[in-house]
């Protein structure tokens, strides 16, 4: 039993509503994919290879620990979405396939969801990176509101 747990796929999700921040300004900060040093606690995010924004564009985030090499699989400005996929790291990540997508709501809010597929990570829980993946995003409403003055 302990070995069937093991191989399961971790599926997650997790959101955000920011009832003061539209999509656009949302967007601003959410969807630079090279940028997410801007709203995780993280000392750089570049780009590494391929043009930014584009699908196989791979981007290297890191802390004073921690690293990990990201490829965007997919970008949907007008959608307001995009795909990564962990390709190395050093936190235990073997597949990884994280959606962040940008929905309106309500007249002058939006909400964003961040979804994920994994396998199970050493070191890890599944109920660990979901609460991970909200405090990120609760960084991110306040680097948007940062950012627009609010």
């Amino acid at each position: 039993m302990e070995s069937e747990s093991k191989s399961k796929k971790w599926v997650g999700r997790t959101t955000a509503c920011f009832p003061a921040t539209t999509v656009v300004e949302a967007w601003a900060i959410a969807g630079n994919f090279c940028a997410a040093h801007k709203w995780l606690p993280l000392d750089t995010c570049c780009k590494i290879e391929g043009e930014e924004n584009e699908p196989g564009c791979i981007r290297l985030c890191g802390s004073r620990l921690n690293w990990v090499k990201e490829r965007l699989v997919t970008f949907d400005p007008v959608g307001h979405a995009y795909a990564y996929e962990i390709t190395e790291s050093n936190m235990g990540f073997g597949n990884y396939l994280s959606f962040v997508k940008l929905i309106p709501a309500g007249e002058e809010g939006c909400q964003v969801e961040w979804a994920f597929e994994a396998d199970p990570v050493e070191g890890w829980t599944k109920d660990g990176l979901v609460s991970y993946m909200q405090t990120a995003l609760e960084a991110m409403g306040k680097a948007i509101l940062l950012n627009n003055g609010k």
